[in-house]
């Protein structure tokens, strides 16, 4: 048997009073279980377990006699409640009380206790009692029409299990019990109350629901014009015929109609923002259609807006009859469009719905940008000049009769320049702006580390527009929990017309692409066009090159499937031959064979690697590329690429154990053995004049072997000072 050591502090129960008698006692033994970290139980929020730090208790046995388990047998304590800690038979708790027992007393607020115990146990007891006080049923709720015109059908409902309803139509003089939906016929005010044995009686509840008999409109706009301005008149019912269909807001669900005596234009009720039959959502514009008739209830309104006044019914009126009797109300169908900076033409594809046999006609609302508007059986084209500036934005507004007008937004990029081959990049969004050549819309923000570039919503794109024929395009990708929608990569030739390269369906972690393109292709497209869960990560995009993007630490892990020549880059790139206590040999390798592990070194920026047919041989690489799953454990210790610090001092860092090197990336692992494993690896470079990453350049009396160990009384021979090598004799 062992001595635990426990300390038991800021202990915050939450506790809720559920049904059981006056008054009761219970036993619930816990096995012990694990140990566990400290923990703090905050009012107002459920919990399902109780852990009393650092020991986790789980429950056994059953019952509910004022208590309750979870589907994890865990347990909660209630309101005014007392917790006690009894150790087995043949041990005790010292330094705590005289007595065997520490009672922890749990208020209606937030209660703590803070001592130290050393206990002896195999098993604990736990014994809570209630605070005596009788638990309520929950206040019924009601379900129905409250303005009805012949009849509603009311329904109630309690969340307490086993509770009787009983609801009065009379003012409380007499009461029934509720067994299922009931109707009304005249305006009636209903009461409900629930009980139950053994529990207080809910509070009553009360709905009116109301019976009303519809006004005209010519009624409505008198009692309106007769208003302040900016005055209402609640719960008003008035009968009518659509005379006009304006719009439909998908966000809302609403339409905005108008509806007259006669299905006129003159002598309109506006009813903005309108609800379908007793408050449903509308699904398009078309559930409605002029000539049909109604009954709205809602709040009448003098709307005045610049000297402009309207009546109306106020957003969110409700259907409360409804008869289809009118034609079909046409409605154009058009999406916005956007062109590229350099295009001189664009188009519209349109659709009718419900046509009549009228004809579409189109002008220019706003942009005299745009001009020589043509009109095809589907399709609306235009001109443009190209754009030399910042983007703009204009509208081309298409009309049909009977139908409202469709304004379609026309923007056209801000010029965004050409990319000089070969291209790349491995930055994040904000660096998208700072790269000639590259323009995206709507692109999230970042991931921490590449493939960076987030695409979160359907139509997220980003364009890449090129000087001149290109025979490679490389890129990474990944999605995050992305499935269903589809994402695609597409060229174009003209930066308007674009077609698919490649459609993903499926995408997980991250994988590295490589695809040949046509010599005519000057714009490259990514594009969400279809989202239905997840997001996708890019990055390392190359054209006729690899990318490489080294961050402000001057040092990045890399590893691609192509065989790279780092000759002329302005790229260094290393092996690691040697991992010793306190630091990594690097040697540097010219030309690596593909999918080697590498740190890269450099100053910040993007790097175009040159991709090659031959390579040289690197042996004896103590680097690693994760699969998603490396991490430290009793057997290693794992190191990944860092720049840590107010100091910003880069190296290789131990990996907490349970932290993952991602997918693709590239770490160290080295056996743990009797001496304890650094946290921190600094690099020498072999051959260099300095060490690199351990005092940030600063000077130091210190002295380091070969292998970068600190050495204490250095004997003759080389060693390294200040980061230079000095030979003690």
């Amino acid at each position: 048997m062992r001595k635990l050591n426990l300390l038991f502090k800021s202990f915050l129960l939450l506790c809720a009073l559920i049904a059981g008698s006056s008054a009761w006692a219970e036993n619930v033994t816990f096995d012990f279980k694990t140990l566990a970290s400290e923990k703090e139980w905050t009012n107002g929020t459920a919990y399902t377990s109780v852990s009393i730090p650092p020991i986790t208790l789980s429950a056994e046995g059953g019952g509910n006699n004022g208590k309750y388990y979870t589907s994890d047998n865990s347990w909660r304590m209630y309101n005014g409640g007392t917790l006690t800690i009894t150790p087995a038979d043949g041990y005790s708790i010292s330094g705590v009380s005289s007595t065997p027992s520490q009672d922890f007393t749990i208020n209606n607020g937030v209660a703590s206790l803070s001592f130290t115990a050393t206990v002896k146990f195999t098993k604990i007891v736990v014994t809570y009692a209630s605070s005596g006080a009788t638990p309520s049923c929950a206040t019924p709720t009601f379900n129905g029409n409250t303005a009805f015109l012949t009849s509603t059908e009311v329904s109630l409902a309690c969340t307490t299990n086993g509770a009787t309803i009983q609801y009065s139509t009379n003012g409380g003089t007499s009461w029934t019990n509720y067994s299922a939906p009931f109707t009304l016929n005249e305006t009636t005010t209903v009461k409900a109350k629930a009980t139950k044995n053994g529990m207080t009686d809910s509070d009553e509840a009360s709905e009116t629901f109301t019976k009303v008999t519809p006004i005209t409109v010519a009624q409505a706009l008198t009692a309106i014009n007769a208003l302040d301005d900016g005055g209402t008149i609640p719960n008003q019912c008035v009968s009518g015929k659509v005379s006009q269909v304006d719009s439909y807001n998908s966000t809302y669900k609403s339409i905005t109609y108008w509806i007259s005596d006669d299905g006129s234009t003159t002598s309109q009720l506006e009813v903005y923002g309108g609800l379908g039959l007793n408050g449903a959502k509308f699904t398009a514009m078309t559930d409605l259609n002029v000539g049909d008739l109604v009954v709205v209830y809602g709040t009448l309104k003098k709307y005045v807006s610049n000297s402009n006044t309207t009546p109306e019914f106020t957003q969110n009126s409700q259907l409360l009859s409804y008869e289809a009797t009118g034609t079909p109300t046409p409605s154009i169908n058009a999406s916005n469009v956007t062109i590229d900076s350099e295009a001189t033409s664009g188009e519209i594809t349109y659709s009718i719905t419900n046509p009549a046999g009228a004809s579409l006609t189109a002008a220019v609302k706003e942009g005299n940008w745009i001009s020589n508007i043509n009109i095809s059986a589907d399709k609306v084209t235009f001109s443009v000049t190209q754009n030399t500036g910042e983007q703009r934005v204009g509208y081309i507004t298409l009309s049909y009769t009977g139908a409202a007008d469709k304004d379609v937004k026309i923007t056209q990029n801000a010029t965004f320049g050409t990319a000089s081959l070969p291209f790349a990049f491995d930055a994040g969004k904000a660096d998208i702006e700072k790269t000639n050549g590259l323009f995206h819309k709507g692109l999230g923000g970042d991931y921490n580390y590449s493939p960076k570039l987030k695409f979160d919503d359907t139509d997220d794109y980003l364009i890449l527009k090129i000087n001149g024929a290109a025979e490679k395009l490389y890129f990474d990708i990944k999605g995050n929990s992305f499935s269903e929608g589809t994402f695609k990569v597409q060229t174009s030739t003209d930066g308007v017309t674009y077609s698919d390269l490649k459609a993903y369906n499926e995408l997980g972690a991250a994988s590295h692409e490589s695809l040949v393109l046509a010599s005519s292709v000057r714009y490259i497209k990514w594009i969400y066009t279809n989202k239905k869960n997840g997001n996708v990560a890019l990055g390392r995009i190359g054209v006729n090159c690899e990318a490489a993007y080294i961050p402000s630490a001057g040092y990045a892990t890399y590893t691609t499937p192509n065989i790279i020549d780092f000759t002329g880059t302005g790229v260094t790139a290393y092996k690691v031959s040697a991992v010793g206590d306190e630091s990594i040999t690097l040697v540097e390798v010219k030309k690596a064979p593909a999918g080697t592990p590498l740190v890269l070194k450099a100053a910040t920026a993007n790097y175009a690697l040159n991709v090659t047919a031959s390579a040289d041989e690197v042996t004896g690489n103590e680097l690693q590329v994760s699969e998603g799953g490396a991490t430290s454990d009793d057997n290693k210790t794992v190191y990944a690429l860092a720049s840590k610090g107010e100091t910003p001092k880069v190296g290789f860092y131990k990996v907490q154990a349970g932290t993952k090197v991602p997918a693709g990336k590239c770490y160290l692992s080295v056996a743990k053995e009797a001496s304890s494993a650094r946290d921190f690896l600094g690099f020498i470079e072999e051959n260099a004049t300095r060490i690199n990453a351990v005092e940030n350049g600063q000077s130091t009396d210190e002295v380091f072997d070969l292998q970068g160990r600190q050495v204490k009384q250095p004997t003759k021979g080389l060693y390294i000072k200040n980061g230079k090598k000095v030979i003690i004799k």
